[in-house]
């Protein structure tokens, strides 16, 4: 589940009285987590990717508006049942990412593929709200490696909300 939030000040002076209803206030909402995709191809046929479990997630943390607070870790997993062609491109097995509260990236993962289970730690960084991290791996013959020690960065879009969306 994403998790967004706006803000906006006061948009009347102090000395009028509140908007009318059906005024527009125009909000920048952005998220406020992080969003983690792990890609993966394969140097051997048919690896067949059941299940990517990421350890040590943050989960029940409290957001109040400029940070999240809380001590609470579990496991996220996904089964995307995908293939993995010899020589194909990299997939995203996570299936749009998995969405995580803001923190280091020192996690562990295991990634369940076919008749191996391999047990791998996403290389040490941190994870910022509002942000795309993708990270590949390669699939060998009885090994399974980082292609890249840092992922790829890019910034999670914002959406604006104008006077056609109504919040109450």
């Amino acid at each position: 589940i994403d998790i967004i939030a706006a803000t906006a000040e006061r948009q009347v002076s102090s000395d009028r009285d509140a908007p009318t209803e059906g005024s527009v206030v125009n909000l920048q909402f952005q998220h406020l987590l992080a969003n983690v995709t792990i890609k993966i191809k394969a140097q051997v046929d048919n690896v067949i990717i059941r299940k990517i479990t990421m350890g040590d997630a943050e989960t029940l943390y409290t957001y109040d508006g400029s940070q999240w607070t809380g001590s609470n870790k579990t496991s996220i997993s996904v089964e995307p049942g995908i293939t993995l062609v010899k020589g194909a491109d990299y997939v995203d097995v996570t299936q749009g990412g998995i969405l995580v509260i803001p923190a280091s990236s020192n996690k562990p993962l295991t990634i369940e593929a076919s008749n191996k289970t391999y047990n791998v730690k996403i290389p040490s960084g941190t994870w910022e709200q509002g942000v795309k991290y993708s990270y590949t791996l390669e699939i060998k013959q009885d090994d399974i490696i980082f292609v890249d020690g840092a992922p790829y960065v890019e910034t999670w879009d914002s959406e604006n909300a104008t006077g056609s969306v109504i919040i109450k």
